[in-house]
């Protein structure tokens, strides 16, 4: 998890563009779409009443895995190979980019820009 870590520092550091590819299966994303004044919430599950784990904010960027995206209403996981952020019910493993506070769970995809 640490080489992730540094990975997505180097990215973000040399200005990487949002939903960048930075390995196979894995990209950078900035947080966007979140209503003002509310959060991003990071979960331990890929379904909003699992626990909290962590929160982002609009602008925020962090690091998500493709291969570990899931449909929280069929509770399968999505097979691809591409980014695909628009399908409904969609999760993702991410990470944040803070590393004074780095976290890792489930966040939904619709906010992963």
């Amino acid at each position: 998890m640490k080489k992730i870590a540094i990975a997505l520092s180097v990215l973000i550091s040399l200005g990487a563009a949002p939903a960048v590819q930075a390995a196979d299966g894995q990209f950078v994303f900035t947080v966007g779409g979140v209503p003002a004044g509310d959060v991003l919430n990071v979960r331990s599950k890929p379904k909003a009443s699992a626990p909290i784990v962590g929160t982002m904010q609009n602008g925020e960027q962090g690091f998500a895995l493709i291969y570990d995206c899931w449909n929280s209403k069929t509770g399968k996981k999505i097979k691809q190979t591409k980014v695909v952020l628009n399908k409904p019910y969609t999760w993702c493993a991410v990470m944040n980019a803070d590393d004074t506070n780095t976290f890792t769970g489930y966040a939904r995809a619709k906010f992963l820009k």
